[in-house]
């Protein structure tokens, strides 16, 4: 299996707006070397234009496949947005149901295996009810007629840094704000509404320490 991944914007072109080539590889931005960089270039950048129905996901079946859905979104929210300012007049939104709709008509295979990963600010921070983006989007892949019962949903419970950043390894690595730590620290793997234990980078290092 070969892996491969995508940076899809789940809003047109016109609306993306600051959404537009993040996570993107940038070696004069992010001081990275070209050789071994972790970003995305500019092939792998997909938006969303007018609710076209294509096959931009029919590949993407296997566990080392990977989706990275770009938006903005706030703690406890059941939606994400193509603004930061999610609740301002004009804002463009999802539901969790939306963006499966979307991803079905990009076509998606329903057996498909490959990571969904929200790069969206605290998509897995719950709310006073206990929800969060995430855990409804993992929901809504399994159920209203949808059975996408292998796929794994991660989120993070933190607000996510645009650019990449060189960590306590030496390598570039997606940021969480304001933690000068890795964002994949703060994830939270999602399937059907329920949270599936992981071990974080953090932890991994810390047994590496002990043995």
């Amino acid at each position: 299996m070969a892996k491969k991944k995508i940076l899809y914007t789940p809003f047109t072109t016109e609306d993306a707006s600051a959404l537009r080539a993040r996570l993107l590889f940038d070696k004069d931005q992010q001081q990275g070397k070209q050789e071994g960089h972790r970003g995305f270039n500019a092939k792998e950048e997909r938006f969303d234009e007018n609710g076209q129905t294509d096959d931009k996901f029919s590949s993407f079946v296997d566990p080392d496949h990977e989706i990275y859905v770009n938006a903005h979104g706030l703690g406890g929210l059941a939606v994400i947005a193509n603004r930061e300012a999610v609740n301002e007049p004009g804002t463009k939104k999802l539901t969790a149901p939306d963006l499966v709709k979307l991803l079905k008509n990009h076509g998606l295979p329903e057996c498909t295996q490959a990571k969904i990963k929200l790069f969206v600010c605290e998509g897995a921070r719950p709310g006073a009810s206990g929800n969060c983006f995430a855990k409804a989007f993992s929901r809504a892949l399994c159920n209203g007629g949808n059975n996408y019962n292998s796929c794994f949903v991660y989120g993070y419970t933190e607000s996510a840094v645009s650019l990449y950043g060189k960590k306590d390894d030496g390598e570039f690595h997606k940021s969480a704000k304001g933690k000068n730590d890795r964002l994949s620290n703060y994830r939270v793997k999602y399937q059907n509404g329920t949270i599936i234990p992981e071990t974080k980078p953090s932890e991994r290092r810390a047994q590496r320490a002990q043995a």
